[in-house]
């Protein structure tokens, strides 16, 4: 059942460009990531279990260097892509896996999902879920996004090492591991990447 909600159905949102089937092989192929998303299943998890299992599920989705960190993954992706990216093609962020933050709200809701479909509902505001000045609820998005800047002579990132020259504009971020770098402004020949 988790996997049917979290690869999207009618209550939550899909993966952008997974699909269904690459889930259910990763799930298959590897045992202790299958006894981790068990706790899905669970009627007494808390929201940091689901976040940290939700998370590890959705590392394990997209290619990369072992990490327990999927800021840091993001990142590895995009300097990877970008060392064999031609110039004359853009690079495309919704290839990235989403933010932690981003997965966090996303495995709340798939927990949600789950547990409704078990018979044990749960309070949707504790779940990833928000109410509006109406009563409706909305999922929970991410309000503040994280802001790095590369800074180049000619505006482009491409073919350099970028490892020391990020800056995080938001202080309060502390997913990436230059967190204690100070934050510089963006200017018109840096390249913004938003990690939101």
């Amino acid at each position: 059942m988790k996997i049917v909600s979290a690869t999207g159905c009618d209550t939550t949102s899909a993966i952008f460009n997974i699909g269904k089937l690459k889930p259910f092989r990763r799930l298959q192929q590897d045992e202790a990531l299958r006894l981790r998303v068990g706790v899905f299943n669970s009627p007494n998890a808390t929201p940091d279990d689901i976040a940290t299992a939700g998370e590890m599920f959705i590392m394990s989705l997209y290619p990369g260097k072992t990490s327990d960190d999927l800021g840091k993954r993001r990142f590895q992706m995009y300097v990877e892509i970008n060392s064999w990216l031609p110039a004359n093609k853009k690079f495309d962020l919704a290839q990235q896996p989403p933010t932690s933050s981003s997965s966090r709200e996303h495995s709340l809701r798939v927990y949600l999902q789950v547990q409704e479909w078990l018979g044990n509902p749960l309070p949707p505001t504790d779940w990833g879920f928000e109410k509006d000045e109406e009563g409706h609820l909305r999922p929970v998005t991410n309000r503040k996004g994280t802001r790095w800047c590369v800074r180049t002579s000619a505006g482009t990132a491409r073919g350099m090492d970028v490892s020391n020259t990020l800056r995080e504009e938001d202080e309060d971020n502390v997913d990436h591991p230059d967190k204690d770098l100070e934050p510089i402004p963006c200017t018109e020949t840096d390249v913004e990447l938003s990690l939101a």
